[in-house]
């Protein structure tokens, strides 16, 4: 087992009963411990950084002319550039922005990016563009990087392990893209880890989530199911402190026109324009399977109160951070109504907390397998589901809060 077991095997006569079967290997996998998970861990991120490193060949023209491309980093620059200028509030204006898309990159210019985030990242976004594109994105991409393996680590406390964590697929993804779901993710994670001890500190890094509004809105379930009212304090007056802040430095302008720009960001989303095969939300998968909007909408509130009642059943005050962890990332995942591939870091976050519970209480019958597949379909996901329209994305979250609460109603984990 993964760093070993400190509670008794569970169900040992089901799993004698499985293994005469056939079955004992996969629902076990006994033989999956530590030194091969960072092994396979390892194998895995050297296969990736050499993907890592063929697209940046090819983006050269090594193997062949070049088609323009760029990062969803032009995004961030972008806009960080306008509002560097004064001109924060044409971020929104369609028009406008796509013409600075296109006097960064150069022509020929890639497909233009949308922004769809509040003038709150705008400020992040201005920092950035304070300095040269490719340095940019290298503090940008670094710095979340390091957020995340900061965490991991300290929840692991295995160094071994926090490399085998590096191969996970959306933090390659993120790195590639120059996106900010380790952002999120890092910061949900940290805020978990020290709400015990800092409610007040927890609650600042939770609010500064806000800056992706799709992240946040579980926040405030978990904390006011987990009776962590000081953090919830803090963590609203993080978003009002940052909204005003944004509203003093960008205008009221800025605010206004991203308002008015959200009914498109919908429209957009609910289209599928970005690509349901790429989406990670109940409803793009409904309609990947060519069910109506209507009912696209029905899944999504499904995922949604699935999501609300596995983080109110498990953040209780006798639940350790492992699982609290878990179930907020995994939750978070699920109810996002336009979480896209490399959100997907969340599923990974998640399964790091299984780890860590794991750990002190054992791997229950098919935890490890399962864990395995999300694994393994974080990185071919959206290959698959764009091949064979098959939605496989929108399965890993529901499937995490499943082993999440089977873990959650343990003896061990029983209210006292």
């Amino acid at each position: 087992m993964l760093g070993g077991r400190k509670a008794g095997d569970v169900a040992t006569d089901t799993a004698d009963s499985a293994g005469r079967n056939g079955l004992g290997w996969l629902r076990d996998l006994r033989w999956l411990g530590r030194r091969r998970a960072v092994g396979y861990g390892v194998i895995l991120l050297l296969a990736e950084a050499s993907l890592l490193i063929g697209f940046a060949l090819q983006t050269h023209g090594m193997f062949g002319p070049a088609a323009p491309v760029s990062t969803d980093f032009l995004s961030f620059y972008s806009a960080g550039r306008l509002a560097d200028r004064g001109e924060a509030a044409s971020i929104y204006d369609l028009d406008r922005y796509f013409a600075e898309q296109r006097a960064v990159y150069g022509d020929p210019a890639p497909a233009p990016f949308y922004f769809f985030y509040p003038p709150i990242f705008v400020m992040v976004c201005g920092a950035l563009a304070l300095l040269p594109y490719l340095v940019a994105f290298y503090v940008w991409a670094g710095a979340q990087l390091t957020l995340v393996v900061v965490v991991v680590g300290r929840i692991l406390r295995d160094r071994g392990l926090t490399i085998a964590f590096l191969s996970c697929p959306p933090l390659l993804f993120n790195f590639l893209l120059g996106q900010n779901a380790a952002l999120g993710a890092g910061l949900i994670a940290l805020a978990t880890r020290i709400i015990d001890r800092r409610p007040a500190l927890a609650g600042v890094l939770f609010g500064c989530v806000c800056y992706k509004p799709q992240l946040f809105f579980m926040v405030p379930v978990a904390l006011l199911a987990g009776r962590r009212y000081r953090a919830l304090v803090s963590a609203v007056l993080t978003v009002l402190a940052l909204a005003g802040a944004s509203l003093l430095i960008l205008g009221a302008e800025t605010w206004q026109n991203f308002l008015a720009l959200s009914g498109l960001i919908q429209r957009i989303y609910a289209g599928g324009e970005l690509g349901y095969y790429a989406s990670v939300s109940a409803y793009a998968g409904v309609r990947m399977l060519g069910g109506s909007a209507a009912a696209g909408s029905v899944a999504e509130a499904v995922a949604i109160v699935l999501a609300v009642a596995a983080i109110v059943r498990v953040w209780r005050p006798d639940l350790g951070p492992a699982l609290r962890g878990a179930v907020l990332t995994a939750g978070t995942l699920t109810a996002a109504p336009s979480a896209m591939a490399y959100d997907m870091l969340l599923a990974g976050i998640a399964i790091v907390s299984l780890v860590e519970d794991a750990r002190a209480g054992g791997w229950q019958p098919w935890d490890k397998a399962v864990c395995g597949v999300i694994w393994i379909a974080m990185l071919g996901g959206t290959l698959i589901a764009e091949q064979t329209g098959i939605p496989v994305l929108p399965l890993i979250g529901p499937a995490l809060l499943v082993l999440i609460l089977r873990r959650a109603g343990l003896p061990a984990h029983a209210t006292a």
